[in-house]
C-alpha cells in the first residue's frame, strides 16, 4: 500500500518518506508550492500543488469560516473548509473519483466507501458496493500533551521539535495572508464591503 504523504517545509516529510520506504511501502508526496523542499522531497515520487485560501469573519473581527483550494497538476483540486459557526458539527473528508466515493467522519470515527466490484451490493446500483469500518476513541490533544509533557520534564523524546512547530506556524500564516488577500480583492471589486 502507498503511503501519501502533504509536505510542507522541513525534514520531516523526508523522513517519513525514508521510514516508510524502508518499511516497504510505496510513497507518493503532495508539495505544497513555495513549501515543500525540493532537497527533501526529490527523490520521491511527487507532485507540486498549488494551494489558495479564502475566509470571512461573519461572527467575529476573525475569519470564522475559512475554504481552502489545493490545485493538483492535473486539474483535481480538493477543497477544504473549516467553520466554527456552522449549524451543525461536522468533521468529515469527502473523496469523490470515477471509481466510487470515500467519506471519514472523523466525528463518529467511521470511514464508508462505495466503490465498484466490492462490499456489500447497493439496491439499484449493482455493479457499486458499500464497505465500513470504524476506529476506537483516541484523544490527539491529550496525547499531544502527555508527550510534551514527558519531554519537559521526564526527559522524554522529543515528538514535535521547535523547527517543526515554526513550519506550522508559517503554513498557518500563509492561509491567513491568503485570505486576506482574497478579501482585499473581493473588497476592491465591490463584491463586500
Amino acid at each position: 500500500m502507498t503511503l501519501g504523504i502533504i509536505a510542507g517545509g522541513g525534514p520531516l516529510p523526508g523522513q517519513v518518506a525514508l521510514a516508510a520506504r524502508a518499511a516497504g511501502r510505496g510513497v507518493f508526496v503532495v508539495a505544497l508550492e513555495g513549501y515543500a523542499e525540493v532537497g527533501v522531497i526529490g527523490a520521491f515520487p511527487h507532485e507540486v500543488v498549488r494551494l489558495g485560501a479564502v475566509g470571512a469573519a461573519v461572527a467575529s473581527a476573525h475569519d470564522d469560516i475559512a475554504n481552502a483550494r489545493v490545485h493538483f497538476a492535473d486539474g483535481c483540486v480538493a477543497t477544504i473548509t473549516a467553520s466554527r459557526i456552522s449549524l451543525k458539527t461536522e468533521r468529515k473528508m469527502r473523496i469523490f473519483s470515477e471509481a466510487g466515493y470515500l467519506t471519514v467522519d472523523f466525528a463518529a470515527k467511521t470511514l464508508t466507501l462505495i466503490g465498484r466490484d466490492r462490499g456489500m451490493a447497493l439496491p439499484g446500483f449493482e455493479e457499486f458496493g458499500l464497505e465500513t469500518a470504524s476506529w476506537q476513541d483516541h484523544d490527539a490533544l491529550a496525547a499531544e500533551h502527555a508527550a510534551f509533557h514527558a519531554a519537559c520534564l521526564d526527559g522524554g523524546a522529543v515528538l514535535v521539535d521547535a523547527a517543526a512547530g515554526r513550519r506550522a506556524l508559517e503554513a498557518a500564516i500563509k492561509v491567513s495572508a491568503s485570505i486576506a488577500a482574497s478579501r482585499a480583492r473581493a473588497v476592491r471589486s465591490g463584491l463586500i464591503r
